[in-house]
Formats: structure tokens, sequence, C-alpha cells
């Protein structure tokens, strides 16, 4: 069920809704504002926009990197599968 979750960043209030629950909401802003104090703590960077745009563009990038890792890992995965059913097949049949 849809939970819509007040939450803060950057001092400002946000409703979110999420099916994971309040927590997971608070988590989500959370992270969100840990890498919008870390970005604007090593860019030096002024206006809200900007620091936005950046922790949206980190957060894509992050995602982006998982995602490449996944498919990395299900390539690799099903290699070793195919080998598997290889080796069964080699030993059962031969």
């Amino acid at each position: 069920m849809t939970q819509s979750v007040k939450v803060r960043v950057q001092g400002m209030v946000f409703q979110v809704k999420t099916e994971e629950g309040e927590a997971y909401g608070h988590a989500l802003a959370s992270y969100v504002e840990d890498i919008m104090v870390e970005i604007t703590r090593h860019a030096k960077m002024q206006g809200s926009d900007r620091i936005a745009i950046m922790t949206a563009l980190s957060i894509a990038d992050d995602l982006l990197q998982f995602k490449k890792s996944i498919a990395k890992n299900m390539t690799t995965s099903n290699e070793k599968v195919q080998a598997l059913i290889a080796t069964t097949d080699q030993l059962l049949n031969g």
C-alpha cells in the first residue's frame, strides 16, 4: 500500500509516496541530503538548483554503475550455467 511520508532535505519539507514505509522514505531523504552536503562541501557550489542537479547526476551515476555491474554479473552467471550444462551433458552422454 502506498504511503505518503513527510521528509526533510536541505531544510525543505517534501511529501514522498512510497510502498516501502516511513523508514524507507526517511532513508531516501537522508541519502539525498548526504550527497548534497558532500557536493556542497567539495565543489563549493552556490545555488540550490546547481547542487540539486549535481546530486541528481551523482545518483544517476550510482544507478547506472549498479546496473552495469548487475549486467556483468548476469553475463558471468549465464556463462557459468552454460558451462555447467555442457559439462553435465558430456558426463551424461559421453
